[in-house]
């Protein structure tokens, strides 16, 4: 899977030249080859065609059910991807853990009970991407939150942050981001880190 990611990389990179040098480049294509090694980054790769690819093994799944198995409080787990939200979903279930899942593709009266079952304490684990539950929601049950992956957009990761921070906290909150060594999650944990926005 690094061979994968860095001929994504050396590829953009490629693109984005030619782009440049032929005076067309924009932020969206920028965009839109940051958001495919993001995406690799976390072990799932889509083409053009709809098919996605999986890394396996995925170190990040792998390193978050070794995280998982010493939670015993209830729990946020954020992505930046629905694919990473469902199959985080899914390694929860393999785990015998208790978990529901938010995001936008589900109805409101899903999204609704998703959001009521963890705050009564029916589950232990609360999932969605940080577009689709970023605010209006309170989550302040849980204590710790783990960001399986982040992308650029810095209001999504501070409003994200507040779910858990509102007011009825009553302990200290413990957040844990996964950073895969060596690519773009780390250019993202920078920019996030320094408060600095897609748009700079």
């Amino acid at each position: 899977w690094r061979r994968t990611y860095n001929d994504l990389r050396n590829d953009a990179v490629a693109r984005l030249s030619s782009l440049k040098s032929n005076g067309i480049l924009t932020a969206t294509n920028v965009l839109t080859e940051s958001l495919r090694l993001l995406q690799c980054a976390g072990g799932y790769l889509p083409d053009d065609d709809g098919n996605i690819y999986r890394s396996n093994p995925n170190a990040k799944i792998d390193t978050l059910r070794d995280i998982l198995e010493d939670i015993k409080r209830p729990c946020i787990i954020w992505t930046s991807f629905v694919i990473e939200a469902e199959e985080v979903f899914a390694l929860l279930n393999t785990m015998k853990r208790t978990a529901v899942l938010h995001q936008g593709k589900r109805s409101d009266k899903d999204r609704a009970a998703a959001l009521e079952e963890f705050k009564s304490g029916g589950c232990q684990f609360f999932i969605s991407t940080t577009a689709s539950a970023r605010e209006g929601i309170t989550l302040t049950v849980a204590d710790t939150v783990i960001y399986y992956s982040r992308n650029w957009n810095l209001l999504n990761w501070l409003q994200s942050q507040d779910r858990a921070h509102r007011i009825g906290q009553t302990r200290p909150v413990t957040i844990l981001s996964l950073v895969a060594e060596d690519t773009i999650d780390i250019r993202v944990a920078k920019a996030l880190h320094n408060k600095i926005t897609l748009q700079e």
